[in-house]
Parts: C-alpha cells; structure tokens; sequence
C-alpha cells in the first residue's frame, strides 16, 4: 500500500490542483464581474464559414440576416465544399460569397485562417470582423455589441451561449447540455471573478483588425477556438465574456450533437498537450502568475475525467479529495438550483446512468484511433 501511495502521488497532486481550480471557478461564479457592452457605430464583417452545408445555409442566412445591421457586410466562407454551399448563398443579396479549394488544409482551422489573411489583404476598412457558424443566431443587439466592445478595446469578444443557461432549447442528452452550461456559462462567470482571461467559443465572437494576424498560429483542427484564445494571451490581449449579449444555436441535426461533442473533446486534450508547456515556460519567462494560472485552467479536463480521477483517488487520500468534492456538490446543488435547471433534478438523474456509460465509451475510442473530421459546425 505505502509503494501505491507513492506511485500515485505524481497523479494526484496535479487532479487535487484541478479540483481546487474547479471548486475555486464555481465558488467564484456566484459573484460574477460584468464586462459592459461598449456602444458606437463601429462598422464590421460578419464572417460565415462553411463546410457542405447546402441542406440548411438557407434558413440559416434568412433568419439572421434581417438582424444584420446595415453598415455591416455579410460574406460567407465557402471551404473546401462538394455540394451546393456557394450556389445557395450566392442567392441572397446581401451576401458575399468566396471559396476556397485547399484540399491539403483541410478544417475549420484552415477556414479561418484562409479568412483572416482575405480579409486584411481586401476587407480592411472595418473595425471588427464577427465569427458565426451555419447554426449560430445572434440578435442584432449582441452584434452590435460585439462589433462596438472588440472595437473600443481592441482584443476578442465573446457573446454568451443562450441555450447553456436555457435547457429546453437545445438538442443534445440532458447531462451533455448540464456540462455545457457548466463549462461555457458557470465557468466564463468564475474566471471573471479570478481575472482570467475568457474562453473563444468559436462562433459569436468578435476579433479586432489589429488580431487577425493571429489566426497564422491557427491549425487544422476543431478547436481552433482554444488555438485561437491561446494566441490572444500569449499577445497579451486576453478575451472578454460579455454575459448580457446571448447568441443561439438552431442545430439541424441533433443526432449528431454527441460525436461533436466527441470531437470536441478529442481535440481538446490534443490543445492541451500542444499548447500548455508553451503557456507554462512563458509564465516562467515572463514572470506572470496570471499566466501560470490561465495554463492550469487551460489543461482543466472536462468534468468526467476530473471527478473520475478524483473518486480514484478518494480512498488514498480521503480528507483532501472529500473536503473539495463534497464542498463542489454542494455549490453545484446551489447554483442549479439557482439556474433554469432547478426544475431538472429527475431528469438527470434518471439519464446520469447513461451518460456515464457514454462517456466511457467515448474516452475508450479517444484512447483507441484519433479523430480526423475537422469540421465542427
């Protein structure tokens, strides 16, 4: 047993620092700090990237162009596409549509970065370019918002997720949507409260001119969002979360939510592998705690495997883990309670048997063959 102890111990110093840094973001949450939606009239380009999607580019583009406002200029990225996507775009008045055709780059990645250097090479004149996806609705207000806030402070704005704090909203398992309103809602008002910096979900984003030559680091990969804010740091120009402005998904397919969600996390313990040790030797460099502590809440794993581990643990070290465990239940109890979730404790119960199955499932395929599909939309 004392020879177990010790094998374990270079595990559970960095699963007890994650939990606390996870207990710390929910206690914090409770308290968040509002940054404030900038007002003017900065102009933008609102950017629209996307991958064969003829079945559903039309009622995307006719519901959210009437929010669109006037001054702003709406072009949609038709990348590496073999069906319809351009043709059906090309049909709305306002919209501009480029294609490109790079099979040997391929993904979302790839997309924006191929946007990133159009845009400053024949698209320079506004402020501010917008990121939506073919899914993604965003009212005229928080474009506005977005548009006028990456303006006036010149770093990444990123629009709060509307369907995390609504839950009957959104397609997806019950416990899935649950990890989703914890990681892009809870988590965004906690790290406010620590002053970290906030996470780029990918759409509903707004970048600065200045930035986009920051989308050169971006990779052929889904999680060019956790790329992208990665790069923003290390340029000292963190991202702001702006809570009062929602966006929302009109997903077309469902069914496909949980490889997506699979995607997501295969490509997100790749990030962490590739971008981590660099965040963890600039901190040291540069003499930033901010910045040490921004690369632990980078490599935080998703919810499962952290509690997993932890209950693992649980019986080598009982105190640390049970204290932080126990006082995580009890704050999460609290803060659905205080959400729209309050009304969906049997529901989740009822589904957690399942979910848990899911997810051990997918770790297993994770562990198994990598994941090539590039595009999340």
């Amino acid at each position: 047993m004392p020879f177990l102890f010790f094998l374990l111990l270079p595990l559970a110093l960095p699963a007890f620092l994650f939990c606390g840094l996870a207990l710390a973001e929910l206690i914090a949450s409770f308290w968040p700090v509002v940054t404030p939606a900038e007002t003017g009239d900065a102009c933008a380009l609102v950017l629209i990237p996307a991958h064969n999607e003829e079945a559903s580019i039309a009622k995307s583009l006719a519901r959210q162009l009437p929010e669109v406002p006037a001054s702003f200029e709406v072009v949609v990225l038709a990348d590496n596409c073999t069906d319809g996507t351009a043709a059906v775009a090309a049909t709305f008045p306002r919209v501009t549509v480029w294609n490109r055709h790079e099979p040997a780059a391929k993904g979302k990645g790839g997309a924006l970065r191929h946007a990133a250097a159009r845009i400053l090479r024949e698209k320079n004149n506004f402020a501010a370019v917008i990121f939506l996806d073919v899914d993604t609705f965003a009212p005229q207000s928080t474009l506005l918002a977005l548009a006028n806030t990456a303006a006036k402070t010149q770093c990444p704005v990123q629009a709060a997720d509307g369907f995390a704090a609504a839950p009957d909203s959104a397609p997806g398992a019950p416990l899935s949507l649950l990890g989703l309103w914890w990681s892009t809602l809870v988590r965004e008002q906690g790290r406010s409260r620590l002053r970290l910096p906030a996470f780029l979900h990918g759409t509903a984003m707004a970048v600065p001119l200045s930035l986009l030559p920051l989308f050169d680091e971006l990779k052929e990969s889904c999680v060019e969002d956790k790329q992208l804010t990665a790069a923003c740091v290390f340029a000292n120009r963190p991202p702001l979360f702006l809570f009062s402005s929602p966006f929302h998904f009109h997903d077309e397919t469902p069914h496909l939510w949980p490889q997506r969600r699979k995607r997501w996390e295969a490509g997100h313990l790749a990030a962490t592998v590739q971008l981590v040790p660099r965040l963890i030797a600039a901190a040291f460099h540069q003499k930033r705690v901010g910045l040490l502590l921004f690369a632990v809440d980078f490599a935080l794993p998703p919810l499962f495997l952290l509690f997993s581990a932890a209950t693992a643990l649980l019986s080598f070290w009982p105190w640390p883990f049970g204290i932080v465990m126990a006082l995580f239940a009890l704050g999460g109890i609290s803060k659905l309670l205080l959400s729209p979730w309050r009304g969906k404790f049997r529901m989740l119960l009822n589904a957690a048997p399942f979910w848990m199955g899911a997810k051990i499932r997918n770790y297993a395929t994770l562990a198994s063959r990598r994941h090539t599909d590039l595009w999340q939309n």
